[in-house]
């Protein structure tokens, strides 16, 4: 199956900051800058996933035999794994995992469309300036962001990782935007597509019960990615 993509290049990246519970404290609002993705330009852009120029860290299906990609996602803090399908036989595919550069970290984000759920994740490495990161161990951990997007639709991105930068089981990701709550249980990342509202607050909050050393990336892509065409 073919896969294409939709792209509006420009990411809004930020860190997520730490709450302790049973301690009162203000809530704080963290603006989020919009970044632009290098030699991309900006608009919609119609792309194919094997590879894109200029944006760092996207996964690539490397064997000739298998060059379509059919999904992809962050296998540690520095690596993506692509899931690679031949083209004469859809049905036969193979791994392929690619180092993210130098200086990025890894984010799974999800597809607006696709004409498969099952291939619904594509991962992304990010330049690790523009995205900060949290430490904490158990409890819940809420941090709230004010946000301004061009296009229609935005995808969102949470990835916790524990201290070795493999993904981390949590209980659970929420994310609350306006009248929005989205949440997804027993996972180590998430990823939800969001209407432009204007000026928008978005909170969002892990939740672990395990005393393990954690810590976890936030980003905001301005626009959405789907996937499109096959045979």
């Amino acid at each position: 199956m073919l896969s294409r993509l939709f792209l509006i290049t420009t990411l809004l990246l930020v860190g997520i900051t730490t709450v302790t519970i049973g301690v009162p404290v203000a809530e704080t609002i963290v603006d989020i800058k919009a970044v632009e993705l290098p030699q991309m330009g900006s608009g919609n852009l119609t792309l194919n996933r094997r590879f894109i120029p200029g944006v760092p860290g996207l996964p690539q299906c490397t064997d000739i035999n298998y060059p379509e990609l059919m999904s992809s996602w962050c296998l540690s803090v520095k690596a993506i794994r692509a899931n690679c399908a031949s083209i004469s036989n859809p049905a036969d595919m193979k791994y392929c995992d690619t180092t993210c550069p130098k200086d990025t970290v890894c984010l799974d984000f999800r597809l607006a469309t696709t004409n498969n759920a099952a291939f619904s994740q594509f991962a992304l490495c990010i330049n690790k300036k523009d995205a900060a990161s949290f430490n904490g161990e158990k409890g819940v951990i809420c941090q709230s962001f004010a946000y301004v997007m061009e296009s229609p639709f935005g995808t969102v991105a949470i990835n916790v990782y524990d201290i070795s930068n493999k993904p981390k089981l949590i209980n659970a990701i929420s994310v609350r935007a306006g009248k929005q709550y989205m949440s997804k249980s027993d996972t180590s990342n998430y990823s939800v597509i969001l209407a432009n509202m204007g000026k928008q607050k978005l909170k969002v909050c892990l939740q672990t019960a395990s005393n393990v050393a954690l810590f976890a990336l936030f980003a905001v892509i301005d626009g959405t990615y789907s996937s499109i065409g096959g045979k």
